[in-house]
């Protein structure tokens, strides 16, 4: 194992999560435990901001550390494993406001380029979340598609669904879609399905999101003796449906099931269901 070329070690401790990095180390043979304890030292995870100044075609960009401290990508060692992207005026860019003289500019013609080689750096395992039309845009009009474990995605059109009918959904952790207005149901399908998926929101008109749904994902979760789950369900057609569902759900040879209506907001039902008497979290 000693005669394995440096490069091809390189290579593979490069695409390798750090927390399998330790694996590499132990093995008996020099060279491959010099080289992952190489990157385990070394290794970067850093995040990408990207601020739209509405109004304009610039936009504000930098890479930092996950502390928030300004960081320079090198090219072994470092993976951006959050992007987020927001316009100006966006709470999730506010506490931004006073540190706009550490960021990078770019026009809008600029910025493909820009994302280009950001995206040399981003790990499959990162999260994505874009609360701004434009970036989006650029992303599809230029193929720069990645698959995220989480996606936090507001939709502005045909860029928000191409970017989420991307997504490999068998290995989403979560899904937050905000003011969702495309119908996606074979898509919602298949994260229901996933056995990954620890969280789904979808907030919207016209998605897809059924009682049927529901009943699959409720059913499943209890099969898995999963004692804490928290429903967000679009309620507007199917309202009386569910209430006629719950009854079916109080007994079962095996477990007790309760699912209870907590609250109505707006649109929106948030359902609490707990297994037998185990403590529930509600989010």
């Amino acid at each position: 194992m000693d005669k394995i070329p440096f490069d091809f070690a390189d290579r593979l401790c490069n695409l390798t999560k750090r927390s399998d990095l330790p694996n590499l180390s132990d093995l008996p043979s020099s060279a491959w435990s010099e080289v992952a304890l190489t990157h385990i030292r070394n290794r970067k995870y850093l995040s990408f901001v990207l601020i739209h100044d509405e109004g304009s075609d610039m936009f504000y960009w930098r890479v930092t550390h996950r502390t928030g401290y300004e960081a320079l990508p090198e090219e072994r060692f470092s993976h951006i494993t959050e992007v987020a992207m927001a316009p100006s005026r966006s709470n999730r860019t506010r506490h931004y406001a006073n540190q706009m003289n550490t960021f990078k500019k770019a026009s809008d013609g600029e910025m493909p380029k820009v994302l280009r080689s950001v995206w040399r750096f981003l790990r499959e395992e990162a999260q994505f979340w874009s609360l701004e039309q434009r970036s989006q845009e650029i992303l599809t009009e230029n193929k720069l598609f990645r698959s995220f474990d989480e996606l936090y995605l507001e939709y502005f059109g045909d860029a928000s669904k191409a970017i989420f009918d991307y997504q490999q959904k068998e290995r989403m952790k979560g899904c937050l879609l905000y003011n969702w207005k495309a119908d996606i149901t074979d898509g919602l399908w298949e994260l229901l399905k996933s056995k990954k998926l620890a969280f789904l929101s979808c907030r919207g008109q016209g998605i897809g999101l059924s009682l049927e749904m529901l009943q699959f994902y409720v059913d499943r979760k209890i099969n898995e003796n999963v004692c804490q789950l928290s429903l967000l369900f679009s309620a507007n057609p199917e309202l009386d449906k569910i209430r006629e569902y719950l009854p079916e759900l109080q007994f079962s040879s095996n477990h007790t099931k309760d699912l209870t209506l907590l609250r109505q907001d707006g649109k929106h039902l948030i359902f609490d269901y707990a297994l037998r008497s185990d403590e529930v979290y509600v989010s």
